[in-house]
């Protein structure tokens, strides 16, 4: 998170009398708390009632859009929150359809209708940052990208549309959720990251998008194993591998396949984590695009073999 705090007796002393640290402290304390526990505790069961809305809420908010602009806040506020990286969060719903997802509906007074034009500017704009981010690196299109999704595509997805028209929205907006929690996992922040990776997840499932939702599961383990939760990790790279639409092969196959290597091996087993190499090896074999905007290629199923 980029913070360095430092607390003595007198400071515990003075939360047991009642005080509330300063935002995001209570949430550290109940993220400290869960993590050596073992099960979820949240400011208010550690006793920091008031402020702030506490994290909790966020994780039962299933408003994607909702979500979009909030977060859109807290980027462009430097006094806000800091995001915390949570545990609980790792816990995800398995792939639904979208007949079976309990996903909101957006009503809208707006008069404006979603139309081709804004389609084709949502999906030059994931061109667009997805180049930039491989070029020049996180830090210089992350807070740009969730800004744009801030302030253009959560308005847009409130207009009224065409059931075609907005499932192609929300698969692009998807999809540049996912980017942005990956430019901000790459910046070290990793609260934030999850939580955009989180927002992708409800406008994937929304969409009827089972590859981004899975892309995202497959993003959500590398998070987890770069932070050291080896048990997370395996059962998103599971999941993402389970998600993943039937027929899915080639490099998009490969790019799920060696994650799930990487977090078998991260748990110790070496037998399964070699079979899902050789499984990743197949898949890049007959490998012939790239899977949009994931980027993946022999290179990387190295570095996955090395690690």
């Amino acid at each position: 998170m980029g913070l360095h705090l430092r607390y003595g007796r007198a400071s515990v002393s003075q939360w047991r009398s009642g005080t509330r640290p300063r935002s995001p402290v209570p949430d550290l304390v109940a993220e400290v708390l869960s993590r050596r526990l073992g099960r979820t505790i949240t400011p208010a069961d550690v006793g920091f009632s008031g402020g702030e809305l506490p994290e909790s809420s966020e994780r039962e908010d299933r408003d994607a859009v909702a979500q979009l602009e909030r977060l859109g806040s807290s980027i462009e506020d430097e006094a806000y929150p800091k995001h915390v990286f949570n545990l609980h969060d790792l816990i995800v719903p398995a792939w639904r359809p979208t007949a079976e997802s309990s996903a909101p509906r957006y009503r809208t007074q707006n008069s404006s209708a979603l139309g081709n034009d804004e389609l084709e500017v949502a999906e030059e704009m994931l061109e667009i940052f997805s180049r930039t981010e491989a070029i020049h690196g996180a830090s210089r299109v992350a807070p740009f990208i969730g800004e744009y999704l801030n302030r253009t595509i959560a308005s847009w997805l409130r207009y009224p549309s065409s059931t075609d028209t907005r499932r192609r929205l929300l698969r692009t907006s998807a999809r540049l959720s996912y980017l942005c929690g990956f430019a901000y996992f790459d910046l070290e922040e990793h609260g934030l990251s999850q939580r955009f990776y989180r927002v992708s997840l409800l406008l994937a499932e929304e969409g009827d998008d089972a590859w981004s939702y899975a892309v995202t599961l497959r993003a959500m383990s590398v998070q987890a194993w770069h932070l050291g939760h080896g048990l997370p990790a395996l059962d998103l790279a599971s999941a993402a591998v389970d998600t993943a639409p039937r027929g899915t092969e080639g490099a998009s196959s490969a790019f799920l396949h060696g994650q799930l290597a990487v977090a078998h091996a991260g748990m110790g087993d070496r037998n399964k984590a070699l079979a899902c190499l050789g499984s990743a090896e197949r898949c890049m074999e007959v490998a012939t695009s790239r899977p949009g905007t994931v980027v993946y290629h022999w290179a990387a199923l190295a570095h996955q073999r090395a690690v």
